[in-house]
This record gives C-alpha cells, structure tokens and sequence, in this order.
C-alpha cells in the first residue's frame, strides 16, 4: 500500500498558489484597469509601504502573462528617487522570478512534461540547456524570446537550484531593467539624452540577444 504523503507537506505545496491567487484576487479587487496610473492613485504616502506595496504587485505580475515588468518599472521612478527605484526594480524582478518558481517546485502534480504539454515551445528551453544553473538562467533571460513566468515555472519544475537561478535570471532582466527604470525618470522629457540613450541600449540589447539565439539555432542544426 502506498504510503500517504503527511498532511504539513500537501500544503506546503499548495501554498504558494495559494497565496498568489489571494494576491491576484486583492489586486483585481482594487482596480481592474491596471495601470501605471491606477498604481499611483493606490500608492500609500508611507515610503515603506509603497515600497512593500511595489513588491507584492511584483508578486502578483508573476503569475499574469498580460501584465508587464516595464509598468511596475516605470511606476517606480514616479514614486521612489532614481537609486532607490532602480534597487527595487530589481529586487521586484527577483521578487517575480521567485513565486512561479516555488509554485512549480511546490505544488502537487507540476511536473516538466505536464508543462511541455501545455507550452510545445518549452522543447526549445530545454534544448538550450548550457553550462550551470546560473549561466542557464542568464542566458535564458538575456535572450528574452521565452515568457518571463513559463520559464520560471520550468525551471522549478526541472530542479534547478534556486540561488544560481534567480542570480542569474536578475543579471539576465538587468540591462532592461535598467534602461526602463531609466526611460521612467526621464519619462516627462522622452527627448532627453537619459532617455534616448536608454532606449538605445535597450534595443541594442534586443537585438544582439535576438541575433545570438539565432547563431545558436543555426548552428545547433549544421
């Protein structure tokens, strides 16, 4: 007979989906039109709060596909001093990284073939699999072409260590980060230098990415 698994670890591993969804419910409830504008209107004066608030909606953007990191990167830069902002931004990145990730290690009946079968795409991940877990995650995330949560999910599904994986997917998102929290504080002045040189970087960064995955494919089939 096979042994029933104890009471404690079936929540375990329902807790992280458990805790997304009440934040999803919450958030909805709040405001349905999510924008950088609704953010502000709910932003507590508090700086700690509004910081633990940009946090939590990092938490909740996690689990969404429709909500973008830029809008909680931008909103930053409207609330917090340019240092600060940029600190959070990328804290709320690993913040976003984290949550599919535990949610996938966790909960009951996540497994990679479940997630390969509902994400055909997900066969090219993990055909890209290179070097160590840290250097995976980076790549992964400098590239960019794989859906921010999809790829968290299944990396915690495939038993990815979480450290080198969330260093790695935080110094991968960096450089747009970066430029987005950038285009943020300048966001009143779009043809200031901070501005257009960010908006460069960016798309430089795009595109260099872009074209390496595409050596990479290229000569995975020579």
């Amino acid at each position: 007979m096979e042994k029933k698994e104890p009471l404690g670890k079936r929540l375990l591993r329902l807790a992280p989906m458990a805790v997304t969804i009440a934040l999803v419910i919450w958030v909805l409830g709040t405001d349905r039109d999510l924008t950088v504008e609704a953010l502000l209107d709910h932003t507590p004066e508090n700086q700690l709060l509004a910081a633990l608030l940009l946090l939590l909606l990092y938490a909740v953007k996690s689990l969404s596909v429709l909500l973008p990191l830029a809008l909680f990167e931008v909103a930053a830069t409207l609330v917090f001093p340019l240092p600060a902002a940029l600190a959070l931004n990328l804290l709320g990145v690993g913040v976003a990284c984290s949550v599919p990730f535990f949610t996938a290690r966790f909960s009951a009946g996540q497994s990679v073939e479940r997630l390969m079968e509902k994400h055909p795409k997900l066969h090219a991940l993990r055909d890209f699999r290179v070097g160590n877990d840290f250097i995976y995650a980076f790549l992964v995330r400098v590239v960019g072409l794989f859906s921010c949560d999809i790829v968290s999910m299944y990396m915690g599904a495939s038993g990815l260590r979480y450290r080198p994986y969330v260093l790695g997917s935080v110094l991968g998102f960096a450089p747009q980060t970066i430029c987005f929290t950038l285009m943020g504080d300048a966001i009143e002045e779009p043809g200031s230098p901070q501005f257009l040189i960010a908006l460069g970087v960016m798309a430089a960064t795009t595109a260099a990415a872009v074209a390496a995955y595409g050596l990479w494919r290229r000569r995975g089939r020579l």
